[in-house]
């Protein structure tokens, strides 16, 4: 690869800049299990615009989130450092913010909604405040069988204003609506379960 695998480094590299960070995305869904697709880079989300970084074949890709310093992580150790990596909930969170693809992340919610637990999901809610995103994961769970995630972010929407939202930003027109979670029902996922 030409450099030392980016968990080595990246840690101390970001420590030196002064940022916060964490790995997440599609990087912290690998890390976390899902293995659907192939990450040809690390994501890692950053509270301010840095451009993308290559060392060797290595790449590095940033993503801008204000409150990242909020986000729910975990420590990942190895022999020559640690990195910070996003949560379950918390990366499916992010996946339905920045990911454009309801369908790939419906592949991940079935993997990663085994290793949710709806206490620490309340946390990853609270951190992202992103209720767009909340809609479309409380019906992925729901579709997928998991009815306590699915009541848990019902609860946490319920005080909420909630303006309707499609299931797919990138989608096209809808053609049925889900009034429990306002969304506009615009892709064929398939079962996520």
């Amino acid at each position: 690869m030409g450099a030392p695998p980016v968990e080595w480094w990246l840690g101390d590299y970001m420590a030196h800049l002064k940022t916060p960070y964490y790995v997440g995305l599609l990087s912290a869904a690998a890390l976390h299990g899902s293995a659907h697709f192939a990450v040809m880079e690390t994501q890692v989300v950053v509270p301010g615009a840095m451009r993308p970084l290559s060392v060797g074949r290595v790449r590095v890709r940033f993503f801008v989130k204000a409150a990242v310093t909020a986000a729910p992580v975990e420590t990942r150790s190895n022999l020559w450092g640690a990195v910070e990596v996003s949560t379950p909930e918390a990366t499916l969170l992010d996946l339905l913010r920045y990911n454009r693809s309801i369908e790939r992340t419906a592949l991940i919610v079935g993997d990663l909604a085994k290793k949710c637990r709806p206490a620490d999901l309340r946390k990853a809610l609270d951190a992202a405040n992103d209720p767009p995103s909340a809609q479309r994961l409380g019906y992925l769970f729901e579709t997928s069988g998991h009815d306590d995630l699915a009541k848990t972010i019902e609860k946490w929407l319920s005080s909420r204003h909630l303006p309707k939202v499609d299931l797919s930003p990138s989608g096209g027109p809808a053609w049925e609506e889900r009034p429990k979670w306002r969304l506009r029902i615009n892709s064929r996922i398939e079962a996520v379960a």
